[in-house]
């Protein structure tokens, strides 16, 4: 679990931050650590070759590698200090790129970055690079918002929120949690929310009674919800279920926070099930909000089969 990571790194606290979750695991138990800075030269060499203002970009140039190298070189001094082995590197690329190459190169189980960087010569790394990844690369990938909230240098994450529904990204959520609990000690949560806005509005404007239909959403919420419970429970794990009733960000967010829980976990994208409620706008606006560390396990393609569960639609 987590055995090859990599970390980019801009300077800023979150990324800090990022460091510091992957130093704590590299404690607990031996894992390749790969830090990468990226520097991206597109904002200096096009505005160099400019027709008005031409000017020669190698000292702006030579500038960002020494940031960078800079950025690094504080990573191996953190590295060193909590006795945790890390292997660094600069490359010349958009960090979309850079990451996502170096992750499928290294044969990557787990990115840990910051949502964006707000540090640093020409603000590198942005809110846009972690959507960028989160869309490109089929690595899981753990992102902060805030740093405050990550378990730096703890070497584990305690208590998870795994949110789910009827779906395969669902699924490759509840399987990571699973390895999470047996590899990392983590209790698990899982957690399913019933979104009642629309069917209430809709009860309202057609003047039909939504009670049964709810007891119905439940019941399917339920059985849901049991079988990752069985699972847990068979490999000895400390887990638990809950059904939410309401916005499906709104309340994951509010889960978490009541739960104290110090990562949520989530598929990408939800194509079939229980009134589909996991669509990709879910995990990356969990991303965009979350103050909760946010593991999102992404997957590449729609299997063909069929859903063998009727998703369950108001009238």
């Amino acid at each position: 679990m987590f055995e090859h990571i990599v970390v980019p790194l801009d300077g800023s606290p979150l990324s800090d931050a990022a460091l510091g979750i992957a130093l704590g695991l590299g404690r607990e138990a031996e894992r390749e650590i790969v830090c990468l800075h990226a520097v991206d030269t597109r904002g200096v060499i096009v505005p160099s070759a400019g027709l008005v203002y031409p000017y020669n970009p190698t000292p702006l140039i030579d500038a960002l590698k020494l940031q960078g190298e800079a950025i690094l070189a504080d990573a191996l001094a953190k590295a060193k200090t909590a006795n945790v082995r890390i292997t660094t590197q600069l490359v010349f690329d958009d960090p979309v790129s850079a990451v996502t190459r170096t992750a499928q190169d290294r044969n990557a189980s787990v990115i840990i970055m910051g949502t964006h960087g707000r540090t640093g010569l020409n603000h590198l790394f942005l809110g846009s690079t972690a959507e960028g990844i989160l869309r490109s690369c089929s690595i899981p990938v753990i992102t902060l918002r805030g740093a405050a909230h990550a378990p730096s240098m703890t070497g584990a994450f305690v208590n998870a929120l795994i949110a789910i529904d009827d779906s395969d990204p669902a699924d490759a959520a509840i399987a990571m949690a699973i390895a999470l609990g047996e590899n990392e000690r983590t209790k698990l949560n899982f957690c399913t929310v019933v979104q009642t806005d629309a069917l209430f509005g809709k009860a309202s404007a057609f003047g039909y009674d939504p009670r049964p239909y709810i007891e119905e959403v439940n019941a399917a919420a339920d059985n849901l919800l049991d079988r990752p419970l069985r699972r847990a429970i068979d490999r000895g794990l400390s887990a638990t279920t809950f059904v939410a009733e309401g916005k499906v960000v709104e309340e994951i967010l509010k889960s978490a926070e009541e739960i104290d829980a110090d990562l949520i976990v989530i598929g990408s994208h939800g194509r079939r099930g229980l009134r589909r409620f996991f669509v990709g706008s879910v995990a990356e606006e969990l991303v965009r909000t979350s103050v909760v560390p946010v593991l999102v396990v992404r997957m590449e393609r729609e299997p063909i089969a069929a859903s063998k569960t009727r998703a369950l639609e108001p009238v």
